[in-house]
């Protein structure tokens, strides 16, 4: 597990810093005390694992999202995600008719996979029960490799940066 500080939009721009041989430089956000406790887990262990019984890992971000996922020697996998919203509560998004292909190996510098998904999307809504058909597709890449510089003169050569983008 790792600590994760959420940043907001006064964070550096870097989204066209794309390639081989990048820095991406951060050392300059604040970082305040909003934090989150990312870790990796066995699934079945999770409160929503009834939602995912195909999942075997589960990727948690303290108090606001878990993605499901499984993994092989040739691809990850997502079967969904679950999102906590104040107004909403617990949004549980299943693949469950076509998961969502995120990583097709290997996977490095200009690797790309484009994939559709098929499921449902539950939640509560002013009262409201709600369960609804979701359909998607995302294109996952890597679009650079490179340094991480952060604060406090932390800087982590030899990183990737990979980029989802969903569209439901």
């Amino acid at each position: 597990s790792s600590t994760m500080y959420v940043c907001d939009v006064s964070t550096p721009d870097l989204e066209a810093s794309t390639g081989t041989g990048i820095t991406w430089d951060y050392s300059t956000i604040v970082v305040n005390a909003d934090t989150r406790l990312v870790d990796v887990a066995d699934a079945s262990s999770s409160p929503f694992a009834s939602s995912f019984p195909n999942s075997t890992k589960v990727i948690q971000v303290e108090n606001t999202m878990n993605t499901f996922i499984t993994s092989s020697s040739s691809e990850r996998i997502s079967q969904g995600f679950t999102f906590n919203e104040a107004a909403i509560g617990d949004a549980i998004i299943t693949y469950n008719n076509d998961p969502q292909i995120q990583v097709t190996y290997p996977f490095d510098y200009g690797s790309s996979v484009q994939d559709s998904y098929d499921g449902n999307a539950s939640y509560t809504f002013n009262s409201v029960p709600i369960n609804d058909v979701l359909t998607g597709t995302s294109n996952c890449s890597i679009d650079g490799s490179g340094t991480l510089n952060l604060p406090g003169g932390l800087s982590l050569p030899g990183v990737i940066r990979y980029k989802i983008i969903d569209t439901a």
